[in-house]
């Protein structure tokens, strides 16, 4: 779970969601270097950075917060499912 402001810049995430991106990226990332960094500075590869971009753009089109289901599944990393 992950929010983001206005900008696109990372608000508040879980452990779950810190686990994936260090397992995915080979990080070693901590809360104090995620927090008010681009969410575009974790989403990579054209197809997904794409698929991000639409998902984001139609929930700041109804202009108001919400929330969006997403299930992440990276190579060698159990799935993760984000209600």
């Amino acid at each position: 779970m992950y929010e983001i402001d206005t900008n696109d810049n990372m608000r508040v995430f879980n452990g779950a969601w810190l686990e994936v991106v260090n397992q995915s990226g080979g990080s070693n990332l901590r809360p104090e270097d995620i927090v008010d960094r681009s969410v575009w500075d974790f989403i990579h590869g054209r197809p997904t950075r794409h698929l991000y971009d639409v998902l984001f753009r139609e929930n700041s089109d109804n202009q108001e917060a919400g929330e969006i289901p997403v299930s992440l599944r990276f190579a060698g990393v159990p799935a993760l499912h984000v209600p």
